[in-house]
């Protein structure tokens, strides 16, 4: 019985060993990842629509504000003029008005959390073609560059615009 016993407990120890090293070598255990992130390797991987270490903020929040534009394109001469970049209801999804100057209906973006850039896919407003891609430079300057083209005809626009 005594043999018995001492196997027992024997094993419970080795058992306990082993957990207790595995939990250290957890390197997830102290990270939490908000807004639905997963840990892996001690990161997060974030979901659509947040960034940050812990995934703690919205991906878009740093594009929607209104923001004096320098643009200058192929055509069309140098402008500064306001663009006005509001949330829609989709977490990744931004509206863009008075792009070009022009644009009073909104313009629909969408903002990719991986390498955090602003995309406007090809749409069709106000007789014209708009798309483009923009995003941050290294000096926290919100750029873009999108073509615009007049359905009817005509070469499109090629324009590069940065804030101020």
């Amino acid at each position: 019985m005594r043999l018995f016993t001492g196997l027992v407990l024997g094993l419970l120890f080795a058992l306990g060993a082993v957990s207790v090293v595995s939990c250290s070598n957890d390197k997830c255990r102290t990270v939490n990842c908000a807004n639905g992130g997963v840990c892996a390797e001690g990161a997060c991987t974030c979901s659509p629509g947040y960034q940050g270490p812990l995934c703690e903020s919205r991906s878009r929040d740093r594009y929607i504000k209104t923001w004096t534009v320098w643009d200058s394109g192929s055509i069309a001469p140098i402008m500064i003029y306001n663009v006005i970049v509001s949330s829609d209801s989709l977490l990744t999804n931004v509206k863009i008005q008075n792009l070009y100057n022009y644009f009073t209906l909104s313009i629909n973006g969408t903002v990719n959390n991986i390498d955090d850039s602003l995309v406007i896919p090809v749409q069709t407003l106000m007789a014209r073609q708009v798309q483009g891609k923009g995003g941050y430079d290294t000096s926290a300057r919100f750029y873009l560059y999108y073509a615009v083209k007049d359905v009817v005809g005509g070469l499109p626009d090629f324009r590069t615009m940065r804030s101020l």
